[in-house]
């Protein structure tokens, strides 16, 4: 995960890892967008690589709100829990 100054804040290693809104220190980012780059290969060897945007929009102040958190990934939204 790339910020938009082009500091990495953050590197998935697997498909399984997944990001938590937090840098490399363990301290939360900023709400905002957020770039990726991503290689892999497929177990038929075909390699591909790919990029995109994260919208991160995170209540972390515990008060009540009437929307659910969510984290914004390209046309798709998922709501997660904190």
């Amino acid at each position: 995960m790339i910020n938009r100054w082009g500091r990495e804040i953050a590197q998935l290693n697997s498909i399984t890892d997944s990001w938590d809104g937090t840098d490399k220190g363990g301290n939360d980012v900023p709400d905002g967008v957020y770039f990726y780059t991503y290689n892999a290969i497929l177990a038929n060897s075909t390699a591909f690589n790919g990029q995109g945007t994260v919208t991160l929009l995170l209540n972390r102040a515990g008060g009540a709100h009437s929307s659910s958190d969510l984290l914004k990934i390209g046309k798709f939204i998922i709501t997660m829990p904190l």
